[in-house]
């Protein structure tokens, strides 16, 4: 029976879905990236949507679950979210910078960590989504990201009538990590390696991976989930393991992203993710 179960759960999907109407407020003309913004990403209304067919469920509480969701994100206030850059995501791993430059050497622009998140109402860097998966099965089930697949993993503009185009301008600039619940690690518990969905696959670009004593932004190589890459573990079902896995959904606009710029301004998007079941010879 657990070899069924076993071999059934690598055959799993599940999809969810972010739903957001955004536009970018910038107080200046130049055509850069994101060290020539003092505006904000103004969300309002997002909703965000998720679905697990056969046995994998999901839940935003830990308590409600089922094959699909619905979760609105400060539906009734509008909250704002600033430009911010991070090769991790967790906290104390993103970062951003009150300066202003012509779009050239960023070598002397002075970076500070981000702390603050969006909220209702509020400003921050990144907006954070909780979430549960778990399975009804006895036995672990791994999670990754289907990257391939950008029918149904994307980000994408949204048209003047609010529908899903195929333009990516500043949905390129959408990066997606997913931690664990204490947001100092990623979803499999290790601070160091990135688990960060990339909207922009042909961004190949550096991104701030930690700043100086005198402010300055170090830039490293960015690393962004494959396909068949581990996010999350999934625990068996018990009558002692309900909750399955818990994690958290970070949300920004990466900076270094050459679409965070003023051009992209009023633009809107929508952002679809699906999650496969993956077996044991795929890699982690």
């Amino acid at each position: 029976m657990k070899g069924a179960d076993m071999k059934k759960n690598k055959n799993l999907i599940l999809s969810s879905f972010f739903m957001f109407a955004i536009s970018l407020a910038c107080l200046i003309t130049e055509s850069y990236a994101w060290f020539s913004m003092t505006g904000s990403v103004e969300v309002t209304g997002p909703e965000f949507k998720a679905s697990a067919p056969e046995n994998l469920q999901i839940s935003n509480d830990g308590n409600t679950w089922a094959s699909s969701i619905t979760v609105d994100l400060y539906k009734k206030d509008d909250f704002k979210i600033s430009p911010a850059s991070s090769y991790t995501g967790i906290d104390n791993n993103i970062f951003y910078t009150e300066d202003i430059n012509d779009g050239g050497s960023a070598k002397n622009t002075n970076f500070k960590v981000a702390v603050t998140g969006a909220s209702k109402g509020n400003e921050g860097y990144y907006l954070d989504v909780p979430l549960w998966i778990r399975t009804t099965g006895d036995s672990e089930v791994k999670v990754a990201v289907d990257v391939n697949d950008t029918s149904v993993t994307y980000a994408k503009d949204l048209d003047e009538d609010g529908n899903v185009s195929d333009t990516q301008e500043i949905s390129k600039a959408v990066r997606i990590a997913f931690l664990d619940t204490s947001k100092d690690k990623n979803a499999l518990g290790d601070n160091n390696k990135p688990l960060v969905y990339n909207a922009n696959p042909g961004f190949v670009g550096k991104v701030i991976g930690n700043i100086n004593e005198d402010g300055t932004g170090n830039r490293v190589d960015s690393s962004y989930l494959t396909n068949n890459t581990q996010m999350l573990q999934v625990p068996a079902y018990s009558a002692t393991q309900t909750k399955g896995a818990p994690f958290v959904a970070r949300i920004w606009i990466e900076g270094e992203d050459p679409n965070c710029v003023f051009a992209n301004g009023g633009k809107s998007f929508a952002i679809s993710l699906k999650f496969i079941a993956i077996d044991d010879n795929t890699n982690n």
